[in-house]
Protein backbone atom coordinates (compact mmCIF):
# COMPACT_ATOMS: atom_id res chain seq x y z
CA UNK A 1 0.00 0.00 0.00
CA UNK A 2 1.08 3.43 -0.50
CA UNK A 3 0.13 6.48 1.29
CA UNK A 4 -1.55 9.34 -0.11
CA UNK A 5 -0.41 13.00 0.90
CA UNK A 6 -2.68 15.85 1.24
CA UNK A 7 -5.60 14.73 2.52
CA UNK A 8 -7.56 17.15 4.84
CA UNK A 9 -8.25 14.17 7.54
CA UNK A 10 -4.43 12.91 6.86
CA UNK A 11 -2.68 10.31 5.23
CA UNK A 12 -4.71 7.52 4.19
CA UNK A 13 -3.47 4.27 2.41
CA UNK A 14 -4.78 3.20 -1.39
CA UNK A 15 -3.70 -0.38 -2.37
CA UNK A 16 -1.25 -1.18 -4.41
CA UNK A 17 -3.77 -2.60 -7.51
CA UNK A 18 -6.14 0.00 -7.52
CA UNK A 19 -5.82 0.01 -10.93
CA UNK A 20 -7.13 -3.20 -11.66
CA UNK A 21 -10.24 -2.22 -9.63
CA UNK A 22 -10.07 1.30 -12.20
CA UNK A 23 -10.08 -1.49 -15.20
CA UNK A 24 -12.75 -3.85 -13.50
CA UNK A 25 -15.12 -0.49 -13.50
CA UNK A 26 -14.64 0.37 -16.93
CA UNK A 27 -17.94 -0.31 -19.31
CA UNK A 28 -16.22 0.18 -22.99
CA UNK A 29 -12.92 0.15 -25.09
CA UNK A 30 -12.56 3.82 -24.57
CA UNK A 31 -12.46 4.21 -21.09
CA UNK A 32 -10.05 0.93 -21.05
CA UNK A 33 -8.03 3.60 -23.10
CA UNK A 34 -8.20 6.24 -20.72
CA UNK A 35 -7.40 4.37 -17.48
CA UNK A 36 -4.78 2.92 -19.12
CA UNK A 37 -3.00 6.65 -20.22
CA UNK A 38 -3.65 7.73 -16.46
CA UNK A 39 -2.15 4.67 -15.16
CA UNK A 40 1.27 5.15 -17.32
CA UNK A 41 0.92 8.79 -16.46
CA UNK A 42 1.56 7.54 -12.70
CA UNK A 43 5.11 6.40 -13.80
CA UNK A 44 8.08 7.94 -13.48
CA UNK A 45 10.89 8.28 -15.98
CA UNK A 46 13.63 6.71 -14.20
CA UNK A 47 10.64 3.82 -13.78
CA UNK A 48 10.50 3.20 -16.96
CA UNK A 49 14.72 4.03 -17.81
CA UNK A 50 14.68 0.74 -15.70
CA UNK A 51 12.54 -1.13 -18.31
CA UNK A 52 14.08 -2.94 -21.49
CA UNK A 53 13.82 -1.00 -23.81
CA UNK A 54 11.04 -2.92 -25.41
CA UNK A 55 9.06 -3.39 -22.73
CA UNK A 56 9.15 0.47 -22.37
CA UNK A 57 5.25 1.82 -23.44
CA UNK A 58 4.49 3.83 -26.28
CA UNK A 59 1.19 5.30 -27.68
CA UNK A 60 -1.85 3.19 -27.09
CA UNK A 61 -4.93 4.54 -29.19
CA UNK A 62 -6.82 1.51 -28.99
CA UNK A 63 -7.32 -2.27 -26.68
CA UNK A 64 -5.18 -3.48 -30.02
CA UNK A 65 -2.52 -1.75 -28.62
CA UNK A 66 -3.08 -2.94 -25.52
CA UNK A 67 -3.22 -6.36 -25.99
CA UNK A 68 -0.20 -6.62 -28.01
CA UNK A 69 1.92 -4.64 -25.29
CA UNK A 70 0.23 -7.07 -22.91
CA UNK A 71 2.21 -9.88 -25.32
CA UNK A 72 5.21 -8.35 -25.56
CA UNK A 73 5.69 -7.74 -21.76
CA UNK A 74 4.51 -11.14 -21.40
CA UNK A 75 7.31 -12.49 -23.98
CA UNK A 76 9.94 -10.83 -22.35
CA UNK A 77 9.28 -11.41 -18.33
CA UNK A 78 9.71 -15.03 -19.77
CA UNK A 79 13.42 -14.81 -20.50
CA UNK A 80 14.06 -11.30 -18.02
CA UNK A 81 17.56 -11.51 -16.39
CA UNK A 82 17.62 -8.42 -14.68
CA UNK A 83 17.88 -7.59 -10.91
CA UNK A 84 14.78 -8.08 -8.35
CA UNK A 85 13.82 -4.45 -8.59
CA UNK A 86 13.24 -4.12 -12.26
CA UNK A 87 11.93 -7.35 -12.59
CA UNK A 88 9.15 -6.36 -9.85
CA UNK A 89 8.73 -3.02 -12.04
CA UNK A 90 8.59 -5.41 -15.21
CA UNK A 91 5.32 -7.32 -13.36
CA UNK A 92 3.75 -4.37 -12.13
CA UNK A 93 3.52 -3.04 -15.82
CA UNK A 94 2.74 -6.34 -17.28
CA UNK A 95 0.55 -7.36 -14.65
CA UNK A 96 -2.13 -4.47 -15.72
CA UNK A 97 -1.58 -4.87 -19.27
CA UNK A 98 -3.23 -8.58 -19.02
CA UNK A 99 -5.59 -7.38 -16.81
CA UNK A 100 -6.36 -4.66 -19.00
CA UNK A 101 -6.40 -6.50 -22.46
CA UNK A 102 -8.48 -9.57 -20.81
CA UNK A 103 -10.91 -6.45 -19.51
CA UNK A 104 -11.00 -5.06 -23.08
CA UNK A 105 -11.69 -8.78 -24.70
CA UNK A 106 -14.83 -8.94 -21.69
CA UNK A 107 -16.11 -5.56 -22.71
CA UNK A 108 -15.59 -5.99 -26.51
CA UNK A 109 -17.59 -9.58 -26.44
CA UNK A 110 -20.41 -8.15 -25.06
CA UNK A 111 -23.39 -7.41 -26.98
CA UNK A 112 -25.75 -4.63 -27.27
Amino acid sequence: MSDIAGSRSGSHHRPANIWLHVLDGASSEHDIVVATREFLATWTPEEIGRLPENCRPGKISDGEDIGEFAYRLSNAHLGFEGSLGDRQLLERLMSFFVHAAARYATVGAKVP
